[in-house]
C-alpha cells in the first residue's frame, strides 16, 4: 500500500526516473485477419474479463545480443483461446535485432493465460497485444559485487547544494572489472556524476558464467544516491537535517530543474502527509492538496532561510512530525 501510494505521488509531483531509452523499433505490416481471430476480435465486445499471463512472460535473452548492448521491445500480437493457450503470435513491432524477435515469439508461443471470460464467466478466445522488453542491463539478482570502495559525498559537492542520483552503465569483463562504464542518467551536477563514475570503476564483480564455464561479459546498471538527509543511524538524516543545508539543496535544485521536477526529499515528505491523511480515515488526493502542499513547502524554505541552524522538519508541519514518529522505536 504505501508503496502504492509513494509511486502515485511521484508521478504527480513530476518524478522521471532514469531509465536507458528503447533501441528504436520497426513496425511490421500486419496480415489479414485468420477466420479464428475475426473471431476473437468480435468477442471483445463481450468481455467481462481480460487474459492474464499465470506467470511474467520472461524471455531467454541471447548472450551474443546482450554483450552487444542490443535492446528493444518487441510488441507481439496473438490470441488467447478458451484454454488460456497461445495462437497466431505473430510480430507487430520490430527490436531491429532478429534474435530478440525470435525470442519474443518464443516465450510468448510457450506462455500460459488464465483466458478472458464472458458476462456469464465462461472463457472465450480474444486478441491480445504484448510487448516483450529486452534491456541488456537488466540483470538484477543475476550479478553480485566481489568489492566496492565506499561511496563518498564530495564536500564540494555537499556545499553548494548538489544533490540527486546518479546512474551508471557498463560492462563487467571476464575479470569482473568494469568496462565501457558512462553516465547514462545525469544528477545534473557534473562532480557528482565523476564521483559516481570512479566508485563504479573501482568496483569488482563476480564473473558471471554459461551452463559451459565459459566466462559472460555482464552489462550492468548501477544508481548512486547522493543526498544530505541520507546519513547512517537510527532514522536516517531526515531527523538531522539542518535549514542552512536544506536550503543550498532547495536553492540548487529549483535553479537547475523544471518546477515540475521534483527531488526524492521533496516526494518523500509528500507521501508522509498523504500517509498520515490515510491513517487518520480521509485521503485528500487531489490537486487543491497538493498545492496546499506546495505553499507549505515554499514556506518551509524561506523559514528555514531566516533561521538557519534549525531543523527543516520543524518547519513542515505535519510531515516533519510524521517523519519524527516513522523514526520512532515501535513499543
Amino acid at each position: 500500500m504505501h508503496w502504492t501510494l509513494l509511486t502515485m505521488i511521484s508521478g504527480l509531483a513530476g518524478q522521471v526516473p532514469g531509465a536507458a531509452p528503447d533501441t528504436p523499433t520497426t513496425s511490421v505490416a500486419a496480415p489479414a485477419d485468420s477466420p479464428a481471430m475475426a473471431i476473437a476480435r468480435a468477442n471483445r465486445t463481450k468481455m467481462k474479463a481480460p487474459p492474464r499471463p499465470k506467470a511474467r512472460l520472461k524471455p531467454d535473452y541471447p548472450e551474443v545480443e546482450r554483450a552487444a548492448l542490443h535492446g528493444g521491445t518487441v510488441s507481439v500480437a496473438a490470441i488467447v483461446n478458451e484454454t488460456g493457450t497461445i495462437e497466431e503470435a505473430t510480430i507487430v513491432r520490430s527490436s531491429s535485432f532478429p534474435a530478440l524477435d525470435a525470442a519474443a515469439l518464443d516465450v510468448v508461443r510457450t506462455g500460459s493465460f488464465i483466458p478472458a471470460k464472458d458476462a456469464n464467466d465462461t472463457p472465450i478466445a480474444v486478441p491480445v497485444s504484448l510487448p516483450i522488453r529486452f534491456d541488456p542491463y537488466d540483470l538484477s539478482g543475476d550479478v553480485t559485487v566481489a568489492t566496492e570502495p565506499e561511496q563518498t559525498y564530495p564536500d564540494a559537492e555537499r556545499a553548494a547544494g548538489h544533490h540527486g542520483r546518479v546512474l551508471v552503465v557498463g560492462v563487467v569483463d571476464v575479470d569482473g572489472a568494469l568496462t565501457r562504464a558512462e553516465v547514462s542518467a545525469s544528477s545534473r551536477a557534473p562532480g557528482l556524476d565523476a564521483a559516481a563514475l570512479a566508485t563504479a570503476r573501482a568496483t569488482r564483480f563476480e564473473v558471471r558464467r554459461d551452463d559451459k564455464g565459459q566466462a559472460l561479459p555482464t552489462p550492468v546498471r548501477m544508481a548512486y544516491e547522493y543526498d544530505s538527509f541520507r546519513s547512517p543511524g537510527k532514522g536516517g538524516g531526515v531527523l538531522r537535517y539542518r535549514c542552512d543545508q536544506f536550503v543550498l539543496d532547495q536553492d540548487w535544485w529549483r535553479s537547475t530543474f523544471p518546477p515540475k521536477e521534483r527531488g526524492e526529499f521533496y516526494t518523500m515528505m509528500l507521501g508522509l502527509g498523504t500517509l498520515a491523511q490515510l491513517r487518520g480515515g480521509k485521503l485528500d488526493f487531489t490537486s487543491a492538496s497538493l498545492a496546499d502542499f506546495e505553499v507549505r513547502w515554499t514556506k518551509a524554505i524561506e523559514a528555514c532561510r531566516a533561521h538557519p541552524t534549525t531543523l527543516m522538519i520543524d518547519h513542515l508541519k505535519p510531515e516533519g512530525e510524521w517523519a519524527r514518529r516513522a523514526a520512532e522505536p515501535r513499543r
